[in-house]
Order: structure tokens, then sequence, then C-alpha cells
């Protein structure tokens, strides 16, 4: 799902040029210091959805910790990273290239959903509908504040 032609969406060509330039220093970073201190909630099982998931920090750190895990992201450079690891560590994350401007999810079906450093607000009713009931939604975004 990651191979194929160039993507003729212009945020997918920026994010992949970004990515090839930036790869060494992508894959040297950690997961979300937020995933890492609430970790202590995630199940031990289940399914995950990343969205904007990049070269896949956050994924195979949720894979490692016995998830099966969805890896979206606009950018090929960056999935194709995600799935060489997860290749690589045996794990069980399926990257694939989506567009989460338009998103949409089956209702119900995500244990852990993380959106980290993304905002698109129409994914909000998304990922609503899409965490089981009980399930745990992780957002952490920018925020601009005006000079004082």
């Amino acid at each position: 799902m990651i191979e194929g032609k160039k993507n003729s969406h212009p945020e997918a060509n920026r994010w992949d040029a970004r990515y090839q330039a930036e790869l060494e220093a992508w894959l040297a970073r950690s997961p979300r210091q937020l995933l890492l201190d609430y970790s202590s909630l995630l199940p031990e099982s289940g399914l995950a959805l990343d969205a904007a998931a990049g070269v896949g920090h956050n994924s195979l750190y949720l894979a490692r910790r016995g998830l099966r895990v969805i890896s979206l992201d606009i950018s090929r450079v960056a999935l194709r990273a995600a799935a060489q690891a997860a290749r690589q560590q045996n794990l069980p994350v399926y990257p694939a290239v989506y567009d989460l401007a338009r998103a949409w999810f089956p209702p119900g079906r995500f244990d852990v959903i993380l959106n980290f450093h993304f905002l698109e607000r129409q994914t909000f009713s998304a990922y609503r509908q899409a965490l089981k009931p009980g399930g745990l939604l992780f957002i952490e975004t920018f925020v601009r504040t005006e000079p004082e």
C-alpha cells in the first residue's frame, strides 16, 4: 500500500521531501512523552490507530507492548521507513498512505488512537466514533499563543 508512483497531493510531496532530507533525524526520535507518561493505561492487546504516524516511533512502541497498529500518514517516504523498522523487529505494524483531511474509520474498532502533532479538527468526530467503549485517545498538537 505504500509503493507506487509519486503522490499528487501537495502536502504529500512536501512531507515526502522533508522526510527524505531529514530521515536520519526523524529515525533518531523516541515515542512521544505523553504516550510514555500514560503507558500504564494501555491495553496489553488490541488494535491501535496511529494517525499522522510519520516514521512510526509511536506505532512501534505500541506494537512492542502487544497491540496491532495501523499507521496512517500522507508521506510514502515516512511509511516506508516505518514498514522497514516493523519488518526488522517482526512487529504487527500496518502502514498505509492516507489523507486524514477526509478521515473515515469503522465505528467501534480501535482500542487506542494516537494523533500527535497533526491538527485536522474534522478528525475528532471520526476518532470518537472509531474508538471502542473505554478506548484511549491521545492527542497532542501545537498551540499558538499571542505574544505578551
